[in-house]
C-alpha cells in the first residue's frame, strides 16, 4: 500500500494501481478525511453506515483475488530466474 500511495503522490496512477488496486481510492479517501472539517466524517458515517461494510467487502475481495492470482503456477524458468532462450 505504501508503494501505491507513493506512486500516486508522484502522479504515476498506473503504477499505483499495479502496486495495489485499492491504493488510489484509499489515498483519495485519506486526503479527504484529513481535510474534512471536524465532525464531518462522523456525520457521513452515521448517514451512510453501509459504506464501511462495502469498503470492507471490497478490501477483502481484492485481498483474496490477489492471493488466488499469486497461486497461479508459473513456468519453471520463470520461478528459478533462469532463461532458456538460446
Amino acid at each position: 500500500m505504501t508503494r501505491s500511495w507513493n506512486a500516486l503522490a508522484r502522479g504515476h496512477v498506473g503504477d499505483s494501481v499495479r502496486f495495489h488496486p485499492l491504493g488510489p481510492l484509499t489515498f483519495v479517501g485519506a486526503v479527504a478525511i484529513a481535510l474534512a472539517p471536524p465532525g464531518m466524517v462522523d456525520r457521513a458515517l452515521e448517514r451512510y453506515p453501509g459504506a464501511v461494510a462495502a469498503f470492507g467487502f471490497a478490501w477483502t475481495a481484492v485481498w483474496i483475488g490477489r492471493i488466488v492470482v499469486g497461486l497461479k503456477p508459473r513456468p519453471r524458468a520463470e520461478v528459478s530466474g533462469v532463461r532458456n532462450d538460446a
